[in-house]
């Protein structure tokens, strides 16, 4: 198959990585990458694609849709894509029209947060224009997907839930510090709720804990952030690293990985985490129970409470025993549900049963 996917710019952030994850692991097919918006001033993700994933750059702003639109199309059509599998709502609303004009055979989108931001207008695009062109819409978790289907009105039948995926890192890379280290990635944005995070640690500290914890990210609240740590005097025990491209070297030497999101979609960084056998403190919003067997694969917490999260984080530093044995089990769920091959393989069974119904491929397998 022709498989082209289509982003807005990959930036660092979680569907972003999922994107990249994804067509990396379709082998045996053509691959191609759309990015429809100028890259951004930090860094990119384009560098790890692989190299036989051909990266094509077209822009598309909402001043010239009219001419871009159709250069899009152009694209599509010369590249005789058999899917355009698009990410996120903008990219969405222009990949699934231009694909459709250009004659793909099947379109795809994926869904990575509820978008809780969207407006009447917004939501009339998702009925009118995405809905009825796209012919399957994913959703990387259950809240997702109700939000799609009950606030947006997109169709129930076209509505799918589809895991994110990572890479099976070799876990024996992984290094012991001489001193416990907390770890956590993500955007600092408010979602994240990183403050309650670095207030847990102040309690971890106050109880007598040895710990050090490294918080990997950037962005609007990295100056809430810095002021937790000054208030609660842990700049001998916080690291703020700022953007990584290296955040799997960093995973590899951590003891624990911890999020105190207050929203997500299916969070890849616990993904990651998963795979390299960290335990894992999580707090319980979005698809993380779908993701994380609680008190075997690791804890889950309220959300909003810095003191649940650090009485979890408590145990395993307290128990190398259990931390073990936590983070064996999260590695095998990993293994077994959200490897970006077996996400992938979905994916691929999906477009072909799409196409096959279409008469638009017969005998395909992508095993």
């Amino acid at each position: 198959m022709r498989i082209a996917h289509v982003i807005g710019r990959l930036s660092v952030g979680g569907a972003e990585r999922h994107f990249v994850n994804l067509l990396n692991a379709m082998e045996g097919h053509e691959r191609y990458a759309i990015l429809i918006s100028p890259p951004g001033d930090g860094p990119s993700l384009a560098d790890q694609l692989r190299p036989e994933v051909s990266v094509h750059f077209v822009p598309v702003s909402r001043r010239r849709l009219p001419l871009d639109i159709p250069k899009l199309a152009g694209l599509i059509r010369s590249l005789r894509l058999d899917v355009v599998h698009t990410h996120m709502f903008w990219a969405s609303l222009y990949g699934a029209v231009a694909g459709r004009l250009a004659g793909a055979g099947a379109i795809f989108t994926t869904e990575h947060g509820e978008n809780r931001w969207k407006t009447a207008t917004h939501r009339w695009l998702e009925r009118r224009v995405i809905s009825p062109l796209a012919d399957c819409r994913y959703c990387v978790s259950p809240q997702i997907l109700e939000a799609r289907r009950d606030r947006d009105g997109v169709p129930s039948d076209k509505l799918r839930i589809v895991a994110n995926g990572v890479p099976l890192p070799d876990v024996s890379a992984r290094h012991a510090p001489p001193v416990p280290v907390i770890g956590s990635v993500g955007r600092f944005v408010s979602q994240k709720a990183f403050p309650d995070l670095v207030h847990a640690a102040a309690l971890l500290r106050d109880e007598g804990h040895e710990f050090r914890l490294v918080i990997v990210g950037d962005g609007v609240e990295r100056k809430a952030v810095e002021a937790a740590v000054e208030r609660f005097a842990l700049s001998d025990r916080v690291e703020l690293t700022g953007f990584r491209m290296d955040v799997a070297d960093i995973l590899s030497g951590l003891s624990l990985f911890a999020s105190s999101s207050i929203q997500e979609g299916q969070p890849l960084a616990l993904l990651e985490a998963m795979a390299w056998g960290l335990p894992c403190v999580v707090t319980d919003v979005g698809a993380v129970a779908a993701t994380l067997k609680n008190g075997v694969e690791g804890q889950i917490v309220e959300p909003g409470n810095p003191r649940a999260l650090a009485t979890a984080l408590a145990r395993y530093l307290d128990s190398r025993e259990l931390a073990d044995a936590a983070g064996t089990a999260a590695r095998q769920r990993v293994e077994r549900e959200f490897s970006s091959h077996a996400v992938a393989l979905r994916h691929l069974n999906d477009y072909q049963g799409c196409l096959r119904r279409k008469g638009l491929l017969t005998g395909e397998s992508p095993a």
